[in-house]
């Protein structure tokens, strides 16, 4: 084959040998075929990986934590019109002077720069300047007194009735042990940091041990509450779920968050899929909508279903980067534009309804046509073909597109699942300040607490005022904080 290298050559052999010709043709047009295959397999690789270079947390499910350049900020949002910053009108807050002050510090004038004495002078002027400040603390001890007396009628002996929550001769109190769970489950320090805390302000040593009880003793007094918040999800229209990994004794476990606008429940599982699903059974036997990012364990659940489309936005603008194809910028403008109708100008217009959505199917169409499917090779094995990122979100937002748009027909239906992502992040926070829990039972303790103190604070309550009354024994009352 070497010495075929002209026309002459080539001519000659195939008039002297027709049939190692043919032979040889056919070779190489396997070969051919073969490389033409091999070209379009690793141009699509090239693609891919291209593509993947290109991701971020800012057009695609990717943490801000994998940014190894950082992204130019770029919101999805749409501009408001409005210069930075305050706005005209806009009422500004400060610190304003009090009437009646705690204590007042007088600076005396006890002598004039020229030398002479003012000590007898009356000022014709006070200037008055105001400090917030913390009173210097030191724990105060309290000692509870329970009289006993003997009736001298009967004989019988009556004692009085401590506290509730005074159970033992030597005990912390309630506002010591609200600020031991604000630090350990609302700011989410380490049990030692927790306890150098302590050491450095108020000069009293507290073990890890005990600061670890406190918040047992808080589990058990929630057990109550956490049923409650169960039951009200049950009766919610419309319920946020979401999950992220979480460090249990060295291994990944998975946090799982249920919640709407006004409860949060937290579970810890080892598995993510529908055995987690179950074991926990809020979802399982929910009749609502739930909101979700298309995890596909949820789609298994007799519920109605709304898919995040913060998510598919994300996904969007990572075709537009990663693949230059104009359906996925389209089909974001879409979106957007529906979202500023809806819930900008809070409109809800039937017939403008109906032309997004086949607007919305108009550029499904174009995106389908620019991502054909792939033919299968015919020297490839049996099973699914492998489709290209660009055709896979096409087949989803074409199958789930009812889901997907449930936002424009059914006005207590959201646009994103940012509320149970919300949810979420703490706890990823918590995990990068504390690192992994030690033990199954503390990350439940944990989960629990910190689903009493969203829930609380979702509806508009003091989370110290609400610790303190959980050190008492005397959790907050589901019903009676969603009533107001």
């Amino acid at each position: 084959m070497d010495m075929l290298s002209d026309r002459e050559q080539i001519l000659h052999f195939v008039l002297t040998n027709p049939q190692a010709a043919t032979d040889l043709i056919l070779d190489l047009h396997q070969i051919v075929k073969k490389q033409a295959e091999k070209i379009i397999e690793l141009e699509e690789r090239i693609e891919k990986l291209e593509a993947q270079l290109k991701q971020n947390s800012r057009n695609s499910s990717l943490p801000p934590s994998t940014d190894i350049y950082k992204p130019k900020p770029k919101s999805l949002r749409k501009k408001s019109g409005r210069k930075p910053g305050g706005q005209n009108n806009h009422k500004g807050k400060t610190l304003k002077m009090v009437k009646d002050p705690d204590e007042i510090i007088s600076h005396p004038v006890s002598i004039c720069k020229c030398g002479h004495t003012l000590r007898k002078i009356k000022p014709f002027k006070i200037l008055k300047r105001q400090e917030f400040e913390i009173p210097p603390v030191k724990i105060k001890v309290i000692e509870h007194q329970a009289e006993v007396k003997i009736c001298p009628v009967c004989g019988k002996k009556t004692v009085g009735k401590f506290p509730s929550y005074v159970t033992n001769p030597v005990q912390y109190g309630p506002n010591f042990k609200s600020e031991v769970m604000y630090l350990k489950d609302e700011l989410m320090l380490p049990f030692e940091k927790t306890s150098t805390y302590f050491k450095d302000k108020y000069g009293q040593k507290i073990s890890p041990a005990t600061i670890l009880n406190i918040c047992m003793e808080a589990y058990e007094s929630l057990d109550k509450f956490e049923h409650e918040v169960e039951e009200n999800l049950l009766q919610s229209p419309v319920l946020h779920a979401d999950e992220t990994g979480l460090r249990v004794l060295g291994n990944r476990w998975w946090l799982h968050t249920i919640g709407n606008e006004r409860l949060t429940l937290y579970a810890v599982h080892q598995k993510r899929g529908s055995k987690a699903v179950d074991d926990i059974g809020i979802i399982s036997k929910f009749k609502g909508i739930l909101v979700h990012d298309f995890w596909a364990t949820y789609f298994r659940y007799d519920c109605k279903h709304s898919l995040c489309n913060a998510h598919i936005m994300r996904e969007l603008e990572g075709i537009v980067d990663g693949y230059k194809q104009k359906w996925a910028g389209k089909m974001k403008s879409l979106l957007e534009n529906i979202y500023d109708f809806i819930f900008v100008k809070k409109k809800r217009d039937q017939e403008k309804l109906i032309e997004f959505k086949q607007i919305y199917q108009t550029v499904l169409k174009g995106g389908f046509e620019e991502n054909p499917p792939p033919v299968r090779p015919d020297d490839k094995k049996r099973g699914r073909i492998k489709k290209s990122k660009p055709l896979n979100l096409l087949m989803r937002m074409d199958e789930y597109r009812e889901d997907i748009l449930r936002f424009m027909y059914n006005s207590i239906v959201p646009f994103t699942n940012n509320l149970a992502e919300r949810d979420v992040r703490m706890m990823k926070v918590q995990q990068k300040i504390s690192g992994t829990f030690r033990s199954r039972e503390g990350a439940e303790i944990f989960c629990r607490i910190r689903g009493y103190i969203s829930t609380v604070r979702k509806n508009g309550k003091s989370v110290y005022e609400a610790l303190k009354k959980l050190a008492e024994g005397q959790p907050f009352n589901v019903q009676d904080l969603i009533a107001e």
